[in-house]
């Protein structure tokens, strides 16, 4: 099955950095000790966990035509589905920390870009809604 984000399939390689880190489970705590100190204890679901797709620089590239149908879908309180490894997200674009990055493979001089240019070293931040 592959990776994609909203209708746009995602490099096979490119990766989830911290997919699986610590701290990051959906659920918020908080303890306070009451005056006779007994734990008082408050739990609530969280989301907001970032979601950052990395790709190198000779894996995980992406298309110019691909790159710039992820840019249009950079828009603001847009909520769009990324299906990753048979899971689906519902994520918003992290623009506060700039959505999307990524270098031509292939230095043009020309100025003539074509759809069919690769990118690489692509970062795609997300955030889980």
């Amino acid at each position: 099955m592959a990776n994609t984000l909203g209708s746009v399939t995602l490099p096979a390689d490119i990766i989830w950095t911290a997919e699986t880190e610590i701290g990051m489970s959906g659920l918020y705590s908080e303890v306070r000790m009451s005056l006779n100190r007994t734990p008082n204890i408050w739990e609530k679901s969280q989301s907001g966990r970032h979601i950052d797709l990395v790709g190198g620089s000779n894996w995980g590239c992406i298309t110019r035509i691909d790159l710039l149908a992820l840019q249009a879908l950079v828009i603001a309180g847009a909520v769009h589905t990324l299906a990753y490894n048979a899971v689906n997200y519902s994520v918003r674009f992290r623009n506060e920390d700039g959505a999307i990055e990524a270098d031509p493979w292939v230095r043009n001089y020309s100025g003539v870009k074509a759809d069919t240019d690769w990118y690489c070293n692509v970062v795609i931040r997300l955030m889980e809604i």
